[in-house]
């Protein structure tokens, strides 16, 4: 669990078993390197039906968030949304159909699959996606 003040940030993406890779947007694509990293920001999908601070808004494992990057200087509040594609990997909206992002969900994700759902393989400069075994994936961790 996060509290949202950590989230509206600008944060890295960064595995927990191997801490020296980050997530990092190459053309379309989130791939895993160790020479770069990109700042993201996680946004709840759905307001929560209660006010509350920031600062007590804690994120659980259930909880539907988009991902997005940080947008170039502060022409905006978020920049490009990351979605998964036809085959679970994670890309840029805009690198894929308008139809398909049409479809409910396609650029939703569960926040718990931060803690091992999100993978990639055991090397780097490989694309980031969604496991489609449960518990398959890596642990990642968000740093300033």
């Amino acid at each position: 669990m996060w509290p949202l003040t950590w989230l509206f940030g600008r944060f890295y993406i960064r595995s927990v078993i191997r801490p020296t890779w980050f997530w990092y947007c190459e053309g379309d694509s989130i791939i895993t390197v160790d020479y770069r990293q990109t700042p993201f920001i996680i946004r709840r999908v759905r307001s929560l039906s209660h006010n509350l601070r920031q600062s007590e808004d804690i994120l659980v494992g259930r909880d539907h968030v988009n991902i997005f990057l940080l947008p170039d200087a502060n022409t905006k509040e978020v920049g490009e949304m990351i979605v998964r594609d036809a085959g679970g990997n994670l890309v840029t909206a805009s690198s894929v159909t308008k139809e398909y992002l049409a479809q409910e969900g396609a650029g939703e994700f569960q926040f718990g699959l931060f803690e091992r759902g999100f993978t990639s393989n055991d090397y780097k400069n490989s694309v980031v996606y969604v496991n489609s075994w449960a518990n398959g994936g890596q642990r990642w961790e968000f740093v300033n």
